[in-house]
C-alpha cells in the first residue's frame, strides 16, 4: 500500500511538469553562444504554466537542468539542447528583432533581407527590408549599427512606411549599437533631455515637428546570431523636423556635420561646385538630389570673416538665437566634445528662415569620450567659431546675457543632478532587470558591466553642473561691459597676418596678459605685454580666424579678432 502511494506521488509529480512554449517570433537561439532568448516576462510564464517547468520549446525543446517552480524576467537558467549541449535560457520583457539575409551586410548599398519582430503591442510581424551598416568610425567596432528601409515585397524598390514601437511611421529606421555606452543609455537620456530643453521655434506651424529623435530598446539576432541590445531610433530627417515642403517646390534645408572645418567655423574650405554632396565637413541631406550650398556658405563666411558690425547686424536673423542658446548650454552640460560641429545637424525650416542646430550621436557624453574611455575632466568650456564670436555680445539682452539667464531658468527645470540621474537610473534598472548587461557581456567579450559607473556618473555630473553654475555666473557679471571695453584701444597689425604681428597697446593698459584662442575657444598662445609695441610670432598657427583677449586687473576684458593666412 505504501509503495503504491509513493509511485502515485512520483507519477503525479512527473505528469505535472510543463513545457513553456514560445510562440512564433518570440524567441532566438544562438548555438555558438549557447543562448536561448525568449521575449516573454516571468509573470506571463507563471500565468500560463503555473506548475513545475521542465523545458522551454523554442523551435526545439531545451530541457532545464533542474525543473523550475518559478521563472523571473532576466534570470539565467541552465538547460540542455536536444544534442546535450549546455545553453543559457533567458526570459526578457524587451522586443525581439530578427534580420535574415543570404547577402553580406555591408556599408553600401542596402541588401535585401527579412525583418521579423515581436513586441507586446504589435505581436509577431514580418517585413521585407533593405539593410546596410551605418556610421563613420563606429564601423570599426565589432558590434555594428544598421540602417534599414522597409519595402513592399521581396526585390521591390517601392518603400513602405511602418510604425515601430509606438514611434513615427516611416520607411527608414536606425538600429544603433550603443557599443561604447557603459549603461547603453547616453544617447537615449541625451535626446530625451534635449527635447525637454528645446522645442522647434516653428512648432505652431508644424505641430508634428520634433527637436530631436526618439529611441526604444530591442534585442537583435542577425542570421541566428545574437547581436545584443539595440536602440531602435527614428532617423533625423525632413520628416522628423517637418521642414517646409511645398507642392513642386523644395524649401527647407538639412545638412549633417561629418568632420571638422566649416562645421566649426575654424577653416575655410575650397569653393563648392554645383551638385557637390560634401563641402567643408558638411554632408548635404535634404532636399535630396538638389544640394544648395550658397546660403550656408554665406553664413559660414559671415562668422569667419564678416566685420563686427556686419556680424552683429545679421547673425540673429541667419541663425535662430533661442536654438543657439539652448544648444550651447546642452553641449556644455553633456560635455559633448564630438558635437561642436561634427555629429550635429544644421537645418532651416524654410528659405529665408534662420538656421538651427539638432544634436546627433551622443555616445561621447556625460564623462565619456568618443572612444568609450572615461573623460573625467569637468572644468572645460566647449565652443566653436560661432559661439566664440557671438559670446562677445555683452550688452543687456545680448547673446551672452541670454545664455546665462537661460541657464538659470533651466536649472529650475530639467537641468538638475537629481533629475538627470533619475533618468539614468530608470534606464539602468530596466535593462539590468531584463538581464541585458549579462547578455551584452556574453555577446561582446570586450564589454564589462560596471555597477560603479553609476557613482562615477553621479559625481561627474555634480561637478560638471557646479562648474557651469560658476562659469555662467561669471559670464553674467560681464554683461553691460561692452561700452567700457570699446574705450580701450589695442591694435594688432597687419591683420590678416602671415608670420608676425605688432601689438600696439596704451601705456595705462600695461602690463597685461594677451591670450590668443582658436575658433574652438582653445588658448593656443599667451604672452605678457610690457611694452607699447610688442612683436608676436603667429607663423606656427594654422590659417584661420582667432580671437585675442587682453586681461588687466581691475578692467573688463578686451576682445578682438585676428585672421592668420
Amino acid at each position: 500500500m505504501r509503495s503504491w502511494l509513493v509511485m502515485m506521488i512520483i507519477t503525479t509529480s512527473v505528469s505535472a511538469q510543463e513545457t513553456v512554449v514560445a510562440g512564433a517570433g518570440r524567441f532566438g537561439v544562438d548555438r555558438g553562444l549557447g543562448l536561448v532568448l525568449v521575449s516573454m516576462t516571468g509573470e506571463e510564464v507563471q500565468q500560463q504554466w503555473p506548475g513545475l517547468k521542465d523545458a522551454v520549446q523554442a523551435g526545439e525543446r531545451f530541457a532545464f537542468t533542474q525543473p523550475l517552480a518559478m521563472v523571473t524576467t532576466g534570470t539565467r537558467y541552465d538547460a540542455q539542447s536536444p544534442d546535450g549541449d549546455p545553453v543559457a535560457v533567458y526570459f526578457t520583457d524587451l522586443p525581439l528583432f530578427h534580420i535574415t539575409t543570404s547577402h553580406e551586410i555591408v556599408d553600401e548599398p542596402k541588401v535585401p533581407a527579412v525583418l521579423g519582430m515581436w513586441s507586446p503591442l504589435a505581436g509577431a510581424e514580418e517585413f521585407h527590408i533593405g539593410v546596410e551598416i551605418r556610421g563613420g568610425w563606429s564601423q570599426n567596432y565589432p558590434k555594428k549599427s544598421y540602417a534599414i528601409e522597409f519595402v513592399a515585397g521581396e526585390g521591390s524598390e517601392t518603400t513602405m512606411d511602418v510604425s515601430l514601437l509606438s514611434m513615427r511611421s516611416d520607411d527608414d529606421w536606425n538600429l544603433q549599437a550603443l557599443y561604447k555606452e557603459p549603461f547603453r543609455a547616453n544617447n537615449l537620456v541625451g535626446q530625451q533631455l534635449w527635447m525637454d530643453i528645446h522645442r522647434p521655434y516653428y512648432e505652431q506651424m508644424a505641430p508634428a515637428s520634433m527637436s530631436g529623435v526618439r529611441m526604444e530598446y530591442a534585442e537583435l539576432f542577425v542570421n541566428g546570431a545574437y547581436r545584443g541590445l539595440y536602440g531602435v531610433g527614428e532617423p533625423l530627417d525632413r520628416k522628423q523636423l517637418q521642414l517646409a515642403e511645398h507642392p513642386h517646390v523644395l524649401r527647407g534645408e538639412l545638412f549633417k556635420g561629418t568632420s571638422w572645418g566649416a562645421t566649426t567655423f575654424s577653416s575655410w574650405p575650397p569653393p563648392f561646385r554645383p551638385g557637390d554632396e560634401l563641402w567643408g565637413g558638411f554632408e548635404h541631406v535634404y532636399p535630396r538630389g538638389n544640394p544648395g550650398w550658397q546660403a550656408l556658405s554665406d553664413f559660414v563666411h559671415l562668422v569667419m570673416f564678416g566685420s563686427d558690425a556686419d556680424f552683429a547686424d545679421r547673425v540673429g536673423a541667419e541663425f535662430h538665437v533661442g536654438n543657439a542658446v539652448d544648444y550651447y548650454l546642452f553641449m556644455n552640460l553633456l560635455k559633448a566634445e564630438d558635437n561642436t560641429g561634427k555629429n550635429i545637424y544644421v537645418a532651416r525650416f524654410d528659405l529665408g528662415e534662420p538656421y538651427f542646430y539638432v544634436p546627433w550621436d551622443l555616445d561621447g557624453t556625460f564623462g565619456m569620450a568618443w572612444d568609450g574611455s572615461p573623460s573625467p575632466e569637468t572644468n572645460t568650456v566647449l565652443s566653436n567659431g560661432l559661439y566664440t564670436r557671438w559670446l562677445r555680445d555683452l550688452p543687456p539682452g545680448g547673446f551672452a546675457h541670454q545664455v546665462c539667464t537661460r541657464w538659470s531658468a533651466l536649472r529650475e527645470g530639467p537641468i538638475t543632478q537629481a533629475g538627470i540621474m533619475q533618468r539614468f537610473q530608470q534606464v539602468h534598472d530596466r535593462l539590468h532587470a531584463a538581464g541585458v548587461y549579462e547578455r551584452e557581456e556574453l555577446a561582446w567579450p570586450e564589454y564589462a558591466y560596471d555597477a560603479d559607473h553609476m557613482d562615477y556618473l553621479a559625481n561627474w555630473l555634480e561637478d560638471r553642473i557646479a562648474f557651469l553654475d560658476a562659469h555662467f555666473a561669471a559670464l553674467c557679471s560681464t554683461v553691460g561691459m561692452a561700452e567700457a571695453v570699446a574705450d580701450v584701444p589695442l591694435h594688432l597689425y597687419p591683420n590678416p597676418a602671415t608670420g608676425a604681428v605688432t601689438v600696439g597697446a596704451p601705456a595705462h593698459l600695461l602690463p597685461a596678459l594677451l591670450l590668443v584662442s582658436n575658433a574652438m575657444g582653445q588658448v593656443v598662445m599667451e604672452t605678457v605685454l610690457t611694452d607699447v609695441r610688442s612683436r608676436l610670432d603667429v607663423g606656427m598657427l594654422a590659417s584661420g580666424p582667432y580671437q585675442f583677449t587682453v586681461l588687466k586687473e581691475g578692467m573688463p576684458p578686451l576682445h578682438g579678432r585676428l585672421l592668420v593666412e
